[in-house]
């Protein structure tokens, strides 16, 4: 009898738990960066930059664009085939990296905004 009991609680101390987790992970956003405020100090952070897609270019395995608003930073996405419009607009998701004395972004995301 016990036994059924702590099952049923279990089950739902996990049911609640991953409904509460869903319900704050809407809620936990990284805020919107200007791309001349990032630095090295920012290195291994989340951001959220917003900017157009100045070029894109495709390699094996990753894909680097460079993002423009009033300055240029790179970001890079480790998958095969980017494909973006130029000058598109767009928000970008990910954690900065340090390459070659310079701050880049490792995208997590990248959405086009209309």
């Amino acid at each position: 009898m016990r036994e059924k009991l702590l099952y049923k609680l279990a089950l739902i101390c996990v049911v609640v738990g991953i409904v509460g987790l869903l319900f704050l992970s809407s809620k936990v956003e990284t805020d919107k960066i200007d791309i001349s405020r990032i630095t090295l100090a920012d290195v291994e952070n989340d951001v959220k930059i917003e900017g157009r897609a100045a070029a894109v270019r495709n390699y094996a395995g990753v894909s680097m664009i460079d993002v423009v608003q009033e300055e240029k930073i790179k970001v890079v996405m480790f998958v095969d085939n980017v494909t973006l419009p130029e000058g598109a607009f767009i928000e970008v998701y990910g954690k900065v990296e340090e390459y070659k004395g310079k701050p880049e972004i490792i995208a997590d995301v990248i959405k086009v905004k209309r």
